[in-house]
Order: structure tokens, then sequence, then C-alpha cells
């Protein structure tokens, strides 16, 4: 859904301003390599915040953009729980210049019709399910789109429930 020129020019994705954010990138088990351990990354100082360790502010370039982690290339869209906590949703983040008016709604509709079936098939949710991190806490500048919770049979993501506290 990103448009390169856009994203080379955002001072958005990469950057955080607390060390310990719950918004820095997770690398699951199967994508922890050399430099890049399994949970969320280590944050690193830059001027009044933090980047990403793989990330060159110069350029605005992802060191590892071909392999990057699943949640880094998920965005602009996260999973996240609901607000009462008790439902998994895909949501959009509205911080991501591209969602704020840079992308035509119609493309953003066309992309979240792709994904959905994406995030749905058994192999993603199976993934989903065995790491339970990359489901997010409520964010309130995280537009809801679709409500992974009430569209699974019952019980697929009953794992994910029990690890994360939600009700199944």
């Amino acid at each position: 859904v990103t448009n390169s020129s856009i994203c080379l020019s955002c001072d958005v994705c990469c950057r955080f301003p607390e060390k310990d954010s719950f918004l820095r990138p997770v690398f699951t088990p199967e994508e922890a390599r050399e430099g890049a351990k399994e949970g969320h990354v280590d944050l690193v100082p830059l001027e009044e915040g933090y980047i990403c360790p793989f990330f060159t502010p110069s350029n605005n370039r992802c060191s590892i953009y071909d392999v990057r982690p699943f949640d880094c290339r998920l965005y602009p869209f996260a999973l996240m729980k609901s607000h009462d906590g008790n439902e998994i949703i895909l949501g959009v983040d509205t911080k991501c210049p591209l969602i704020n008016g840079a992308l035509p709604k119609e493309e953003i509709e066309s992309y979240t019709n792709y994904l959905i079936p994406f995030i749905e098939s058994e192999d993603v949710k199976t993934f989903i399910l065995k790491n339970p991190s990359l489901i997010g806490p409520f964010q309130e500048d995280v537009i809801p789109l679709y409500n992974l919770t009430t569209s699974c049979k019952v019980g697929s993501y009953k794992e994910a429930y029990q690890r994360e506290g939600l009700i199944p």
C-alpha cells in the first residue's frame, strides 16, 4: 500500500517517543536473526526520541527492508486488542501520512480488501496464534477496520486469547 516517495520523506515510521514504546517492532522466533533477537527491538536514542536500530535516518531507509518482520510489513495496518480488550482488531494507523490524505481512500479500501483474506488465511492465523505479541494494546489513533474475533471459527484464536488475557 505504501508509496515509496511518501515513505522516504516521512518522519513518522521507525521513530518513537519512548524507549519502551509498545509500537516498536516485534520479531517473532521465526524472524529473529543476527542483530535481531526475538521480541520487541531495543530502540536507539536519537535527538529527543528513539529509532529502530535498523533504521537509517539520513536516508529514511531500513537496513533489513527485504527481510523486515511481519509487524513492519503490516504497517500502517496493525493488529490490536479492542477498547474493552475482548477482541482482536485489524486497524490502520492515522499517524501515517498515507492514511492522512496522501493516498486516495479508494486505494486504502482496496488494500484493506486484499489484506483481510490474507490475515484470515490459515497460515497467517496460525502465525498470529503462535505469536500473540503481534497483537498490541488498543490505540486511540488507530481506526478499527475489521474484527478478527467475530470472523474466525470458534476457538481458532483461543490460544492467543489466553496468552494475552483476552476473554474468548
